[in-house]
């Protein structure tokens, strides 16, 4: 995984509970790369997953 920058925005995302980090603000998905998305690192589950770009939205804690 890669080194988490400091000042690393915190966000939520639907469908879970837990805050994540952002360690990939966008990646290209599909045959055509028409599906924009974000890496999100959740600590409590140690679990990095991608995400399309505006689910997310920023952490209040």
């Amino acid at each position: 995984m890669a080194h988490i920058a400091p000042g690393a925005r915190r966000v939520r995302v639907d469908g879970r509970e837990d805050v994540g980090i952002v360690v990939d603000e966008g990646k290209n998905f599909g045959t055509t790369s028409n599906v924009y998305c974000i890496g999100i690192y959740f600590p409590d589950t140690g679990e990095v997953a991608y995400y399309e770009k505006g689910r997310e939205r920023a952490a209040k804690e």
